[in-house]
């Protein structure tokens, strides 16, 4: 392989990664769209396609430029949670799987890449030829890239079946909190990236070379920021999960509450019937007996005591 044929090769594969990449985040962010991951949304495949088109944009641009990686993954980052009104999803969700596909996709890379580490120096032969080790370095390339990318896959998988098991409610500080271990993942994978390749007296070397044990510790931090990250979503689903119980609980009381008020209420109301039951046979009672002595004025009396007693009962009753 020639210098020109390697320079396509690089070429082709950066479009290749980036157009691999951009199908995934969508695909990761698709569940979401709506506002919950049970919530279907209308037109869902436009809304993956503008995802796609966003990162695609912004990595072929940066490829053309050329910019940094760090300054196309922050584009990406913030013109997502811009269009959340779109994509019918809240800013911060947006935002938090924004930042978890990048921890994702960095932490696969460094794991990959001291994985092929091992496998190269201990199986790979030096080659002295320009063209050998041209061609050793795409193959070498390649089988790093795919092992990458399936690593990454299976990861974002795993997070995704997470996300979707549960609603994520991100309520108050909940989103820092939990944003803070995957965007420390996104700072550990940019510092070690930077310590990885190094040029010595016009010689190059990898950090690896000359500490061996970051091919064992460089893998290990990765799974602790991986396992961390899925901690924290777990941690929150339960929270949201506990606040919607409480929320239930309480208003369960409410309804217990109001239905003993209301109980109460029908039985003060029952005890006054029968006391006016009691009452009227009493005052049937006294009239028949007026009537019998025919005495007129003292009924006339009487009478006016039940019309006065009747009035005050109707006042009490207005007051309560």
């Amino acid at each position: 392989m020639n210098e020109a044929a390697f320079l396509a090769f690089e070429n082709i594969t950066a479009v290749m990664e980036t157009i691999l990449y951009g199908g995934s985040m969508a695909a990761f962010f698709s569940p979401f769209f709506g506002g919950t991951a049970s919530k279907k949304s209308q037109r869902p495949f436009e809304k993956m396609l503008l995802i796609f088109i966003i990162y695609c944009a912004v990595y072929f641009a940066g490829i053309a430029v050329p910019i940094y990686n760090w300054q196309c993954m922050t584009a990406v980052i913030l013109l997502l949670p811009a269009i959340h009104h779109i994509l019918e999803m809240e800013r911060k969700t947006a935002f938090f799987l924004a930042i978890l596909f990048f921890s994702i996709r960095g932490l696969s890379r460094l794991t990959a890449e001291s994985l092929y580490f091992i496998v190269n120096e201990r199986f790979v032969v030096v080659k002295k030829e320009l063209d050998a080790i041209l061609y050793g370095t795409a193959v070498n390339y390649t089988a790093t890239a795919l092992l990458q990318f399936a690593l990454f896959f299976f990861l974002l998988y795993l997070m995704g079946r997470r996300l979707r098991s549960a609603p994520l409610l991100l309520c108050g500080k909940e989103p820092i909190y939990l944003c803070l271990i995957p965007v420390v993942g996104i700072l550990f994978t940019s510092l070690i990236y930077a310590m990885l390749f190094h040029v010595k007296d016009g010689v190059p070397f990898q950090v690896y070379e000359q500490y061996p044990s970051f091919v064992v510790l460089v893998p290990c931090g990765a799974a602790l920021f991986y396992a961390g990250t899925l901690a924290a979503v777990l941690s929150c689903q339960e929270m949201a999960v506990l606040r919607e119980e409480r929320r239930a609980h309480f208003a369960a009381e409410l309804q217990i509450q109001a239905m003993q008020k209301q109980m109460a209420e029908s039985e003060q109301m029952y005890l006054g019937i029968r006391q006016l039951r009691h009452d009227i046979r009493n005052h049937i009672t006294n009239l028949k007996g007026l009537a019998q002595k025919k005495d007129a004025a003292e009924l006339e009396q009487y009478l006016s005591r039940m019309e006065e007693n009747l009035r005050d009962h109707t006042m009490k009753g207005d007051n309560q």
